[in-house]
């Protein structure tokens, strides 16, 4: 289908007032490690073909 797969750009934010609790501490140093690899791994759109 045109548009698919839906593209995003993922965020790992926290707050910046307070520090982390161990276990955010931990799903942050796992997400880290992981590097991305649990998303899929999407092919590049050529711009001229984005539009369709």
């Amino acid at each position: 289908m045109i548009g698919l797969p839906i593209q995003r750009r993922w965020y790992l934010l926290h707050r910046s007032d307070r520090a982390p609790g161990p276990a955010t501490e931990s799903v942050r140093a796992g997400i880290t490690a992981l590097g991305g690899s649990f998303l899929p791994q999407l092919q590049a759109v050529r711009p001229d073909r984005a539009a369709r």
